[in-house]
């Protein structure tokens, strides 16, 4: 499907997909520039459009078809944003749920629930601009996804029963893995994460061990699916490790996540979703021994409660009285979605990104109802720890972000180059971006780079930056919505765009 371009100058057209390029010269913000912009136009046939950057080999534009036949378009763009192939995967039906997605270095994978416990995992690849599909059964609901070594790794809900799968990408067969430990009911066992490390595969599962506790286990299988070992890490162990992933490093293990100490905070939860805790933990695993685990509550950090919405630090304040004088330990509930620990000189760098429900009042005929409204995001926080697992410094830093996503979502990009931690996350009309001294753990520079303006004079805009991705090099890719109005034409057109920044 050829797309057609203008420079400088839309026209509408039903059928096609118009691509309104700017190239625009050098337009900068202090060591910062836009470098170029296209637009898609939103009426076109094609929903569910998603952006994945892959590296220095450019990125890949994926849409599904409103019309049979169905399929799924993918678009191989270069990095200067120009058009190298489009191409087309057709599916058996019109995807009903919000797909997965996962990439390497070349290829992009997605996985798309279809009708009739169906499901498809189409590969496509950016060197060789070719693009194949697995087919499968399931009947339940796909929660995790990703790909290692040409093998997909799903988990997934089915009966109350959390599943494991593995699909060859190359033969397409397909394994299903139950995952047990001992005696336990598999109804007691949530699978909270897995983690493909070389040849093996790491699972996290919470196991349920009695009405009140919890504990962790790790089961290792390699790239078949065979059970290499299992083992209980946290027996004997108050706190609750509610999200976990791990970082290989010779033959150990480091984990970090987020923890809980109080049994409410315990609740089915997905890769993404950290729901309430109370810290930040960070252990080291050798020969399935736990050498340490230390945890750090979020009130023990720098400013954390300093970006809590003022309702909920007021609140704070009271509960501190009333432990204090009670004699009790204080600790706040938050909701956080962790990043995967990062390996830095002298140790490891954590982070995570704090955000809470909100909830609007709807008028049902005969009165309100509540209704959950999205996460709101409030601040993030970068930590590094050394080799023992001692916390060196916290930073941090607000966000503000003009959209409240329906399901958790990470909005910061980072990056590690020449003893810094680069970071970068959308606002409501602009990129926000710190370097922060990865030794120190003190602000370097902060910055904000409006990318929302097509540099039309005569054209106004609303919209908002949806999303912030690192490409490669010093480029990142900002995407999103927006109305675009142009008032000598008297025209206007939605539009979604993509801008390539660098920073």
């Amino acid at each position: 499907m050829q797309k057609k371009v203008f420079l400088y100058k839309y026209k509408t057209m039903n059928k096609y997909i118009v691509s309104f390029i700017i190239a625009l010269s050098n337009l900068c913000f202090g060591q910062q520039s836009i470098e170029k912009r296209i637009e898609f136009e939103l009426k076109d046939g094609y929903v569910e459009d998603k952006i994945i950057t892959l590296g220095s080999s450019g990125l890949l534009h994926q849409a599904v078809s409103t019309n049979r036949p169905i399929e799924l378009k993918n678009d191989f763009y270069s990095t200067n944003l120009a058009l190298i192939k489009s191409s087309a995967v057709q599916l058996d039906s019109k995807p009903f749920l919000e797909s997965l997605y996962f990439k390497d270095e070349f290829s992009s994978y997605t996985l798309l629930t279809l009708t009739n416990n169906r499901f498809s995992i189409v590969s496509s690849n950016i060197k060789t601009l070719t693009s194949s599909k697995i087919n499968g059964t399931f009947k339940g609901v796909f929660i995790n996804f990703k790909v290692h070594k040409n093998v997909a790794i799903i988990s997934g809900i089915e009966n109350k029963i959390y599943k494991l799968m593995f699909v060859d990408l190359i033969s397409g067969s397909l394994k299903n893995i139950d995952i047990t430990y001992g005696d336990f009911n598999p109804k007691r066992i949530s699978i909270e994460d897995f983690q493909p490390l070389d040849d093996e595969v790491l699972v996290y599962s919470s196991v349920k061990t009695d009405l009140k506790n919890a504990d962790l286990y790790v089961t290792k299988l390699d790239l078949q699916g065979n059970q290499l070992e299992s083992y209980n890490v946290t027996n004997g162990i108050p706190e609750k490790l509610v999200n976990v992933s791990a970082l290989k490093s010779g033959n150990k293990y480091i984990i970090s996540g987020v923890y809980a100490k109080h049994d409410s905070t315990l609740k089915q939860s997905t890769s993404l979703e950290s729901n309430y805790s109370e810290g930040v933990f960070i252990g080291e695993l050798i020969n399935q021994k736990l050498n340490f685990i230390k945890f750090y509550s979020y009130i023990d950090l720098k400013n954390f409660s300093t970006y809590m919405p003022e309702k909920k630090q007021e609140d704070l304040e009271k509960k501190k009285e009333t432990m204090e004088a009670n004699g009790r330990e204080m600790a706040v509930k938050y909701n956080f979605v962790q990043h995967p620990l990062t390996a830095v000189n002298g140790g490891y760098e954590f982070l995570g990104e704090a955000y809470y429900p909100t909830y609007m009042s709807v008028y049902n005929g005969s009165g309100y109802t509540r209704m959950f409204d999205g996460y709101k995001y409030t601040h993030a926080s970068l930590m590094k720890f050394d080799t023992q697992g001692n916390l060196v410094w916290d930073n941090t830093f607000p966000i503000t972000y003009g959209i409240k996503p329906h399901f958790p979502i990470r909005l910061i990009s980072k990056s590690n180059i020449d003893n810094q931690s680069k970071l970068s996350y959308p606002s409501i009309n602009s990129i926000q971006s710190k370097s922060i001294n990865s030794e120190t753990g003190e602000d370097i520079s902060s910055r904000e780079t409006l990318v929302i303006d097509t540099q039309n004079k005569d054209e106004k805009v609303s919209g908002m930056v949806s999303v912030i991705d690192y490409w490669f090099g010093d480029y990142y890719i900002a995407f999103g919505e927006q109305v675009v109005v142009n008032k000598t034409e008297k025209s206007k057109r939605k539009v979604m765009y993509l801008t390539k920044v660098k920073l």
